[in-house]
């Protein structure tokens, strides 16, 4: 009796195959950068709807023509750098408003003319490397700080200015968490002392006592 065998034949991968699959991946990272791209321009444009009235005008005129541009690009990169730009118009609104902040409080203390063109520029470069939400928050807070400043005595505001020229990207680039507490400090030894001045104020001086009220008053 003859005895058959059979041999599994195995099976051959086409050629191409393999690159084939390489370019589906390729095509498939292009499109999740695609829509990563699209979602980051979709998120800045509902940023740009968070703005006032007369930023959300400057705004506009500047994204028409880009808007345009955006919608004939050719490639990945090309969006990528539509993105870019629209980051730069949707924050350089914001980045004024915390130069105009910056300047009313370097006024109030004294010394918006004393800082050199090298400190200001500076000051401006930190901003551009901030995003727009940081952008928002420094503002809020120098205005709150400047609300502070003028409730304070003159030579309470003198001696934040000095402190502000003595280290300025300090305390000007990080307003909320670096000088908005030292401000709180200065404003409480201010109400301390007129506090104790208004405690003082019934009391019959001699001449010492006199002498020593005067003092309190050249300081204040």
């Amino acid at each position: 009796m003859t005895m058959s065998t059979t041999s599994e034949e195995s099976v051959e991968v086409p050629s191409g195959l393999d690159d084939l699959e390489h370019k589906i991946s390729d095509k498939r990272a292009v499109i999740e950068r695609l829509e990563t791209v699209s979602n980051e321009i979709d998120a800045l444009y509902g940023s740009a709807a968070e703005m006032d009235r007369s930023s959300r005008e400057t705004v506009a005129q500047e994204m028409q023509q880009l808007q345009h541009e955006v919608v004939s690009v050719a490639s990945i990169d090309e969006l990528e750098a539509a993105k870019d730009r629209i980051v730069e118009i949707i924050t350089a609104p914001y980045r004024q408003a915390v130069i105009r902040a910056r300047t009313t409080v370097c006024e109030t203390v004294g010394i918006d003319g004393r800082l050199d063109a090298e400190t200001i520029e500076d000051l401006n470069e930190t901003l551009q490397r901030c995003e727009s939400d940081e952008l928002r928050s420094m503002e809020t807070s120098l205005k709150q700080i400047q609300d502070q400043l003028t409730t304070l005595p003159d030579a309470a505001q003198t001696a934040v200015g000095e402190l502000l020229l003595d280290q300025t990207h300090r305390y000007l680039t990080e307003p909320e968490t670096r000088l908005k507490p030292v401000i709180d400090t200065v404003e409480a030894q201010s109400d301390a002392l007129e506090a104790v001045d208004d405690a003082l104020a019934g009391v019959t001086w001699g001449p010492y006592h006199s002498a020593r009220k005067q003092q309190r008053v050249l300081w204040r």
